[in-house]
C-alpha cells in the first residue's frame, strides 16, 4: 500500500506521506484506502489552488487514520460535495469508518479506522 501511494504522489510536486502502519491490512481495506488518497488527490488536482498535498496513514493501537490535507485556499460558503467526495462518504460509512471533512484551512480529511480483529 505504502509503494502505492508512493506511485501516486510522484505525479504531484510539493506532496509528502507519512505511513507508520506495522499490522498487516486486508486486501480490501488496502484497496479502499488506497481508492480514497486517489480521489482526493484527483479532487486537489482539479480544484485546489494549495502548493502541497500531504497523506498521513499512521497505526495507533486501536485505529488507522487517514489524514490526507493541502494547503489551498479554504472552500467558500457555496461548496458542495460533489459525487467523488460522496463515494468517499459512502466507502466510509459501509466499513464503520469515522469520516470528517474539513475546509477551514485548506481541504483535508480526517478517515478513523477501527482495526479488524
Amino acid at each position: 500500500l505504502e509503494n502505492k501511494i508512493m506511485e501516486l504522489l510522484e505525479s504531484v510536486e510539493n506532496s509528502n506521506l507519512t505511513y507508520i502502519v506495522d499490522s498487516n491490512l486486508s486486501y480490501g481495506v488496502k484497496q479502499d484506502i488506497f481508492a480514497i488518497v486517489r480521489e482526493t488527490l484527483t479532487n486537489y488536482m482539479k480544484h485546489s489552488d494549495g502548493e502541497h498535498f500531504k497523506v498521513y496513514l499512521v497505526e495507533s493501537e486501536q485505529f488507522l487514520v487517514l489524514k490526507i490535507e493541502d494547503d489551498g485556499s479554504a472552500a467558500n460558503k457555496d461548496f458542495e460535495e460533489g459525487l467523488g467526495l460522496y463515494s468517499i462518504r459512502k466507502k466510509c460509512e459501509e466499513r464503520g469508518w469515522k469520516f470528517n471533512l474539513t475546509t477551514d484551512r485548506g481541504f483535508g480529511i480526517h478517515v478513523l479506522m477501527e482495526k479488524e480483529k
